[in-house]
This record gives structure tokens, C-alpha cells and sequence, in this order.
């Protein structure tokens, strides 16, 4: 549920553009912009959360997370401007990094180290389904509302019910086993987490994904409806699909990768097939095969949780260290967040085309397959 939280304001953006273009009078440029402010926010934030938050209470940082998110997507939904538009989702982006590392120890507090892929699989998994409802969704609730700004405040107050449930039902569990790694692990140390070379092949693999999808998120909607005249209630369906579809492979990569060690072939599989879907969205018309380019665009994402497993499976890894790899994950992970949209945004604004910036950005995933080669198998661990 913390995921939803983010992903709402974060993701529904693209589908808002429009609105919110008219509105506020934005360049390509500044869309793009705006489109990777969370991100920056988010990479800003993350390294300095891990080295001072990662012995910190974890419910307490998720609780403070969702209040303080609630708090930005309601003046998002206030911006009289491009730069108050722009400040509320950096700091959004922000507060929201605070939680990675009460995140990692949740999940070392309720599953055991042999299921921690799956673990990741099944929040991964549950982030599909929650993109695609927003995306589904977002044109629906703008329609009826009338306003992008109603919109947002209703995501608004889906963070602040999230953050009450937090309040009155988050609970920790501290078995013998998380209690004695905990307190036998050495203060956190990012120099370390940035030692370990695994950890940056994993990240750039799934840097130049995110990139794509992210560039897509914000700028294939408005294609659509001005290059082929397809309606942003019917183009945020299709984009849901790609995370719809991505749920039953995020739990089956997470299961399959539990009992595999070399895994570097599924990277590749999943980063051809992507580049191959993406490159479909924009050169293809007819509205069947855009919609089995867009479900194998959404089984190629089940890599992720392969990659955001990696941290919890390093040989001898302190319990709090995993914190400080997971975030140097999601801080890879997050640049591509920001460049896909402004990359997109600058091509556009530099060629005119929205179709050359999207060709470009389809061809990101192909990052798959060049770092996943280098990628050493997995060392198992009683």
C-alpha cells in the first residue's frame, strides 16, 4: 500500500499533461521536466536517508513518508505555476526516499532470506496492478471531474488513507533471527554499498528500462491522441495493461529466480522483447497488435524483481547494509526515472517530433542485455 502511494501522483502525470499544458502553458521541455522531478526529488534524498535513517524505526519513517507525501500532492493540485508545479513534485519525490530504508528492513522482518525474491515479486507485482488502475483510471476520474486538479486531490487523499491505516495498523515483527543479524551489523557505510559491482551491473540493467518506460509514461499518451487521434482514457488503458501485465511474471521471475543462480539469460530475453514491444507502440496502428506489443512489454518487466532481490543475497551482508544496497538500486534505478521524460522532453523540443523522441527512448531496455552480460551468477547462502 505504501507503494500506491507513490505511484499515484507519480505515474498519472502523463495523462494530465494535456490539462495541465493548457492550463499552465508549459514547453515540451518543462514537461519533461516535471515529468522527472519526482525522481530528482527521490535521488536527492536517498543516499543521505540510507546513512542516517537505515537503524531508525521503520514504521515511523513509512508513517512520516505518507504524511508528508499526502501533504505535496495536495499543493501539487494548488500550483498556480510551472515553478510551484515543479517544487511540489521534487519535494514529493523527496519525503518519498525516506522510506527505502524502513522498507528493506520490513521486508527482512516478515520473509526469510531464501523467499526474499519472491517477497520482491509480490511488491512488484502488486505496483502493476496499482499502475495500471491509475492509469486506467486518471482519464476517467479527470473526465468526470472536470479538472486535473480534482484529480490530484483525490490521489491526495488516497495517500492521507494510507497514511492512517500506517497510524492505526502498522506492525513490526522482530524474530530472534532479525534481532541478533540487527545488532550484530556494523554502522552503515555507503562507501560499502557502492563496492559491490553487482550492484551497479543490476542498476544500469534496469536504468536504461525505466528510462524508456518513463519517457513513454509521459509523452506516448499525448502522441497518441494528437498523431493518431486516440483518446487518453483509451491510451491510459493500453499503457495500464503494461504493468497489468507485468504482475503474473514479477511473481513467477520472483519464484523461478528463488531456485536459479545465473539469471542473466531471462535479462536478456526480457530486455529484447521490451525494446522489441516499445518500438511497436509508436510504428504500428492497428489497435490489436498495440495491444500484444503492450502485454510483452508487460511480461518483460518481471527482471525487476531479480534485480531489487540482489542487495538481500550478497554473501555475508549486515542486515542494516541492505538498506544502503537497496538504495543505491532504487537511486540507478530512479536516474533512469528522470531522464527518460526529459530526454524525451528535449528531443521533442529540439526535433519537433514526439515520434523520434519515442523511437530513441524504446530502445533504452536494450541496457539488459549489455549489463546484464558482465553479471556474475549467485552465490548461494544457508
Amino acid at each position: 500500500m505504501v507503494n500506491l502511494s507513490t505511484s499515484l501522483p507519480a505515474i498519472s502525470l502523463g495523462l494530465l499533461l494535456p490539462s495541465i499544458r493548457e492550463d499552465l502553458h508549459l514547453s515540451p521541455l518543462q514537461e519533461g521536466w516535471l515529468g522527472g522531478a519526482v525522481q530528482i526529488g527521490s535521488i536527492a534524498v536517498t543516499i543521505g536517508a540510507v546513512a542516517r535513517l537505515s537503524g531508525a524505526n521503520p514504521r515511523r519513517l513509512i508513517i512520516f513518508s505518507t504524511a508528508m507525501g499526502s501533504f505535496f500532492v495536495f499543493l501539487m493540485s494548488g500550483a498556480v505555476n510551472f515553478a510551484m508545479l515543479l517544487l511540489s513534485r521534487l519535494s514529493f519525490g523527496a519525503v518519498s526516499a525516506t522510506r527505502v530504508p524502513g522498507r528493506a528492513l520490513v521486508v527482512q522482518q516478515w520473509f526469510p532470506r531464501s523467499e526474499y525474491p519472491i517477497a520482491s515479486g509480490i511488491t512488484i507485482g502488486f505496483v502493476g496492478v496499482v499502475e495500471f488502475f491509475a492509469l486506467s483510471l486518471t482519464p476517467w476520474i479527470e473526465e468526470t471531474t472536470g479538472s486535473w486538479r480534482t484529480t490530484l486531490v483525490i490521489f491526495g487523499g488516497v495517500n492521507a488513507t494510507i497514511f492512517l491505516l500506517w497510524l492505526l495498523f502498522g506492525r513490526e515483527r522482530h524474530t530472534p533471527e532479525y534481532v541478533a543479524r540487527f545488532k550484530a551489523a556494523p554502522p552503515v557505510s555507503m562507501r560499502t554499498a557502492l563496492g559491490h559491482g553487482q550492484l551497479w551491473l543490476a542498476g544500469f540493467t534496469g536504468m536504461g528500462a525505466v528510462i524508456s518506460w518513463q519517457g513513454f509514461l509521459n509523452f506516448w499518451p499525448s502522441y497518441m491522441l494528437e498523431a493518431r487521434e486516440v483518446s487518453l482514457q483509451r491510451s491510459g488503458l493500453l499503457f495500464g495493461l503494461i504493468s497489468l501485465a507485468g504482475v503474473p511474471t514479477a511473481l513467477g521471475f520472483g519464484i523461478l529466480a528463488s531456485r536459479i543462480d545465473d539469471r542473466r539469460p531471462l535479462f536478456i530475453l526480457c530486455g529484447l522483447v521490451m525494446c522489441g514491444g516499445m518500438l511497436g507502440l509508436v510504428m504500428v496502428e492497428a489497435y490489436w497488435v498495440l495491444l500484444l506489443c503492450v502485454l510483452a512489454v508487460g511480461a518483460a518487466w518481471g527482471f525487476m524483481p531479480l534485480i531489487f532481490a540482489m542487495p538481500y543475497e550478497l554473501p555475508n551482508i549486515p542486515v542494516t547494509h541492505v538498506a544502503a544496497g537497496t538504495a543505491l538500486l532504487s537511486m540507478l534505478v530512479t536516474i533512469g526515472g528522470f531522464l527518460g521524460p526529459v530526454i524525451a522532453g528535449a528531443l521533442t523540443e529540439a526535433t519537433g517530433s514526439r515520434f523520434i523522441a519515442l523511437v530513441v527512448c524504446a530502445c533504452g531496455p536494450l541496457s539488459l542485455v549489455a549489463f546484464s552480460l558482465p553479471m556474475r551468477p549467485r552465490v548461494r547462502q544457508a
